[in-house]
């Protein structure tokens, strides 16, 4: 199942503002949130299937990018039901299971649109790099909710969004700690996809950023020009 260490705790002041950032309009975007809410009755199994159909279909129709959404959506479900099966052998300690590699990172999001929490983590944001079979593109990043807990598996996620990283050119990474000015002027954590400078050691060249609205249950693109992220944190500097 998902989880959401606490390695970042951020408070975002303010609410979003709505972009005018030009972003692909998704082909049956309909049929892809209709196999999210699937999730929400706790329909896992039928939503993966679900979008695993519709992956196909857009693939044959030369969708790629939204083919691609769907294929990693659907891996992402069915880690949040059956983790084990995708777990990796430590090299160091015997004995201990890792999360596979391409399960990047992700953390809590607060249920008031206050941004990282520390508290109760009824929402999640991640960047993942299942494998699929629709290939060149770097990840999606998910909004998650978590619903109520299954006696015999734990916890369990709902899927509410889902948007998908380009594919990635040198030093570009994602990172959920940059910051924009909503209409209101005030300051709100955002997710980004930037290049980072190891001779300057900052984050530069934002290319994508989102916003994951909690009242929206959406991950909204903003414009990026209105991002800045700081320097990464060295906890030994």
């Amino acid at each position: 199942m998902l989880t959401y260490p606490q390695k970042t705790s951020i408070s975002i002041l303010g609410i979003t503002f709505l972009s005018s950032v030009a972003f692909p309009a998704l082909a049956n975007p309909s049929q892809f949130y209709q196999a999210l809410a699937k999730t929400q009755k706790g329909d896992h199994s039928l939503a993966i299937k679900d979008l695993e159909i519709l992956g196909s279909q857009l693939r044959e129709r030369g969708d790629l990018i939204n083919a691609y959404r769907s294929e990693a959506t659907s891996i992402l479900i069915n880690y949040d039901l059956n983790s084990d099966q995708y777990a990796v052998p430590s090299t160091s300690i015997k004995g201990l299971y890792n999360r596979p590699n391409w399960y990047i990172f992700d953390s809590c999001w607060s249920n008031n649109g206050d941004g990282f929490s520390g508290g109760s983590c009824e929402f999640g944001i991640g960047w993942m790099q299942p494998p699929t079979k629709t290939k060149n593109f770097g990840g999606v990043i998910i909004l998650t909710n978590r619903l109520s807990p299954n006696l015999s598996k734990g916890d369990i996620n709902g899927f509410l969004d889902a948007v998908v990283i380009p594919k990635l050119k040198s030093n570009e990474t994602v990172i959920s700690s940059c910051e924009s000015a909503n209409s209101f002027g005030k300051k709100q954590n955002v997710l980004a996809l930037t290049t980072f400078n190891s001779k300057l050691n900052k984050y530069t060249k934002i290319r994508q950023a989102w916003y994951p609205n909690i009242q929206m249950k959406r991950l909204q693109p903003i414009d990026a020009k209105r991002v800045t992220c700081p320097p990464p944190y060295d906890p030994e500097g």
